[in-house]
């Protein structure tokens, strides 16, 4: 058996899942509020331009924020898969370390 100090295997399961949710605290809740900071450009659209161009510029705009929120979502739920990936592999290791 291995010196606890050539162990190269080992996780904080709580602290991992502290990470994970410090990341979608910042990624998915500050990106989302920073994406929704559009008064003002929508302010300047509605009292500098006029017709279907800016009507189509503000709806685009809309659908971009929700599919940039989209995706920050997704790619959170990738990296927590391969972080899960990672943990259980860790633990798998781990048990080969105990056996």
């Amino acid at each position: 058996m291995p010196a606890i100090g050539e162990i190269e295997y080992g996780f904080d399961a709580a602290g991992v899942d502290e990470y994970l949710e410090n990341i979608r605290a910042i990624v998915l809740t500050k990106a989302a509020e920073a994406l929704d900071k559009t008064d003002g450009i929508e302010s300047v659209c509605n009292e500098k331009w006029e017709g279907k161009a800016r009507d189509a510029f503000l709806e685009n705009m809309e659908k971009d924020k929700d599919h940039v929120k989209e995706q920050f979502r997704q790619l959170y739920n990738v990296l927590c898969t391969e972080i899960s990936n990672i943990q259980q592999v860790m633990a798998d290791k781990d048990q080969v370390l105990i056996d």
